[in-house]
């Protein structure tokens, strides 16, 4: 048997986007504010960087780094108790892979 979808007004969604857009370009004000003192100050150069720019990409690649580290080990305990970690990274898991 289908699952049967139920919606609620699209006007309670249009709503619900408008706002969370707001929340969004607020977030992003602000962000893009600190990042502007952040530059102006050269706070880049204490980290060995030669730009804003460059500090910017080395701050993402850590950031991806520290996210898929902890997945790593999670996978490598698995793998030593036997457990198959595609089965375990598979959609709908607890370890689903993201």
């Amino acid at each position: 048997m289908g699952t049967v979808l139920k919606f609620g007004a699209i006007d309670d969604l249009e709503a619900s986007l408008v706002s969370s857009w707001k929340e969004v370009s607020r977030a992003t004000h602000r962000f893009l504010v600190l990042l502007r003192e952040f530059d102006l100050r050269q706070g880049w150069k204490s980290y060995g960087n030669n730009d804003c720019a460059e500090w910017l990409d080395w701050v993402h690649r850590q950031r991806r780094w520290t996210r898929a580290k902890p997945r790593a080990v999670e996978r490598a305990k698995r793998a030593s108790r036997g457990v198959d970690s595609r089965a375990a990274n598979a959609p709908g898991t607890a370890f689903e892979a993201s």
